[in-house]
């Protein structure tokens, strides 16, 4: 990563942005945790140079077409859904820019989906395993515990209601 230079008599022709996940669940309301997820963003030359920009460095700018669902963070590094970003949305679209690029064209539309929990949680428990634990070492020391296992089931969906799905 590095500052965006571009050989003389070459210019860039196209930007992408690159999201660790596409579809992302607004988990914020159950466990007041935001969700976030990377994004890197590349130029492209009419050369075929390939650059990941620097975000930390300003060489990116970004806006979200849809705020209510989707945040991006202020270096635009990261997609973000927090106690800001409520809603579901399907397409939700996230601007990127090459910053000092010549071309005011060279933008990149990140497209992603948000799902929200539609229902409460519900959680099962397992079997439960009994276990006992006996020392010896001139001790005899007997202790019983308890094993099980907690499975948390959500389902979530997206602002249509066309889908749902039990995480």
């Amino acid at each position: 990563t590095g500052l965006l230079r571009v050989s003389k008599g070459d210019s860039v022709v196209d930007l992408f942005s690159i999201a660790d996940q596409n579809t992302l669940v607004n988990t914020y309301a159950i466990t007041k945790i935001a969700v976030l997820t990377k994004v890197r963003t590349y130029t492209v030359t009419a050369a075929g140079v390939v650059t990941k920009l620097n975000p930390i460095n300003g060489e990116v700018s970004c806006t979200s077409a849809f705020p209510s669902a989707v945040r991006v963070s202020s270096s635009c590094d990261a997609l973000i859904l927090d106690n800001s970003t409520i809603a579901s949305k399907t397409g939700a679209i996230v601007m990127f820019g090459a910053v000092n690029v010549a071309s005011p064209t060279v933008l990149f539309n990140l497209s992603t989906s948000v799902l929200s929990p539609s229902s409460s949680p519900r959680a099962t428990i397992s079997s439960t395993d009994l276990y006992q634990l006996a020392m010896n070492n001139s001790c005899l020391l007997s202790d019983t515990f308890e094993h099980a296992q907690l499975e948390v089931y959500l389902t979530v969906t997206d602002a249509a209601g066309t889908f749902s799905q039990e995480i």
